[in-house]
């Protein structure tokens, strides 16, 4: 390290080890004082893909970053770093990973289940995913301990020449960018079709998701500049950022919308089908819901009825609520809220396959892929 001296890169080394003490203390906290919303918004709910990943990003680096804190909090010989240095970040990249899983049902869900969309996410996730264990396992070098010492943190560092390190934080955000553009650009095309402002939740769909790209976006691009830089000592200090920042705001994303979701839904107090667009229904001519541009569906005590269209989405809500209270004008749904509620109900499905309990007993909100 010939431009630091010993007691400069010592400082700088500490300040590392901090912020990842810092960062983890901010998970947990995160964690702990979300358990309650995780509790009726995740635990409760059924199993869908969205589940599973909010649970790996969630919980993958509550459980790994000890290691982390292991290896770069506390001094080890020499040979007890050239044994683990790569594994840590082998491990917490995969905070990034479950992070970016989040974005890719997210995205995949909000064009409606295209089919070209998943393939061309998973396969640019598989890429970013294949590049960084490739530097993880390739490309790094042990940093040095401080002269006249021989144990020290086991800190990662590039090898002389080689912008890998900066690949490794690049390559998820240009996948990020490409993420946030699509999804910018359905809203906007969402908006168009509807001829009006968008519904809430497909506000905050937009607006947290536009947080989340600008922090880890700085995120990575700033670990990526200390990793170019050539003072060695500080190449790790914003690591911490990238590895745990990531899965709380993607977390903390996934609770929002679910919660919205669930506000939506429990506004209604009868239970209520929609699709957007053109219906295959039939609406008799006399019926006050012909020409409004969407399906609708009453549940009867005993079972469901969904609309379908042609486009291929079922939006249903499947509870015990009988029909007939629907059409009250204290427990039914007012024809001036009909399309605000259309709208929130179908953005909630954006939310990644949305299972929400609500006050109203046994209501759900699925999607599912038809036939036609």
């Amino acid at each position: 390290m010939p431009d630091d001296t010993p007691e400069t890169a010592l400082y700088f080394i500490f300040v590392t080890q901090v912020h990842f003490c810092a960062m983890y203390a901010i998970v947990v906290w995160d964690w702990f004082f979300g358990l309650q919303r995780e509790w009726r918004f995740i635990w409760k709910t059924n199993w869908t893909p969205v589940k599973v990943a909010y649970l790996l990003c969630r919980y993958w680096v509550l459980a790994v970053v000890p290691y982390l804190l292991w290896a770069f909090a506390v001094n080890h010989s020499l040979e007890t770093c050239e044994r683990i240095f790569r594994i840590p970040v082998s491990l917490a990249m995969w905070n990034q990973v479950a992070a970016e899983c989040i974005l890719l049902i997210r995205t995949y869900a909000f064009f409606n289940r295209n089919a070209y969309i998943l393939t061309f996410l998973v396969v640019a996730l598989a890429g970013v995913v294949s590049y960084q264990l490739y530097v993880a396992t390739s490309q790094m070098l042990l940093l040095p301990f401080l002269p006249g010492t021989t144990s020290g943190p086991c800190f990662p560092m590039s090898k002389p020449h080689s912008a890998h390190l900066l690949g490794f934080f690049i390559a998820p955000l240009l996948y990020d960018t490409v993420v946030t553009f699509m999804t910018i650009g359905k809203a906007v095309s969402i908006r168009r079709r509807n001829g009006g402002p968008s519904s809430q939740l497909i506000q905050t769909f937009l607006r947290e998701g536009v947080f989340y790209y600008i922090l880890i976006s700085f995120a990575n691009l700033v670990n990526g500049i200390f990793y170019l830089q050539p003072r060695q000592a500080i190449s790790a200090i914003c690591i911490p950022l990238s590895v745990m920042l990531s899965p709380i705001l993607a977390c903390r994303l996934i609770l929002d919308l679910r919660e919205r979701g669930s506000e939506t839904v429990s506004q209604s107090t009868g239970t209520i089908a929609f699709t957007a667009g053109v219906t295959s229904t039939k609406s008799s001519p006399g019926s006050p819901f012909s020409g409004l541009g969407f399906g609708f569906g009453l549940q009867g005590r005993g079972g469901s009825k969904a609309i379908m269209r042609p486009q291929g989405v079922v939006l249903s809500t499947i509870g015990s609520i009988p029909g007939d209270g629907m059409m009250t004008s204290t427990s039914g749904l007012e024809m001036d809220h009909m399309h605000t509620y259309k709208a929130d109900v179908e953005a909630a499905v954006y939310s990644g396959e949305l299972s929400l309990g609500s006050p109203v007993s046994g209501i759900r909100v699925e999607v599912e892929k038809t036939t036609m």
